[in-house]
């Protein structure tokens, strides 16, 4: 125990003072990360093909309003899958291709 506890002590001391040479922040994957989300929740979490849909959908619909309406912008394009996303949890919180859940009261 006392050696694992030291390597991940090591380890994150090695990790913090590298990051910033490698220009590493916390924000790094956050765009990959909203579209991943999206994806799964607009074809559903528990469907492979579902997410596979989803992220299609997400990625044709995306370059599609931001080639055609006005205010979406390069910049403005990741609010599409975040309207998506919201819509999808609000609406049909198992997704498009996922089963609800029976819940237990």
């Amino acid at each position: 125990m006392l050696g694992w506890g030291l390597a991940n002590v090591l380890a994150t001391l090695a990790g913090a003072l590298i990051a910033p040479r490698l220009m590493l922040d916390s924000n790094l994957m956050l765009g990959v990360i909203v579209y991943a989300l999206a994806a799964a929740a607009v074809g559903g979490f528990q469907s492979i093909f579902g997410a596979i849909f989803g992220g299609l959908f997400i990625g044709v619909v995306e370059n599609l309003a931001a080639n055609f309406v006005g205010f979406i912008s390069s910049d403005l394009k990741i609010i599409v899958p975040l309207a998506f996303l919201v819509l999808i949890l609000v609406f049909r919180p198992a997704g498009l291709f996922g089963r609800p859940q029976d819940r237990m009261v």
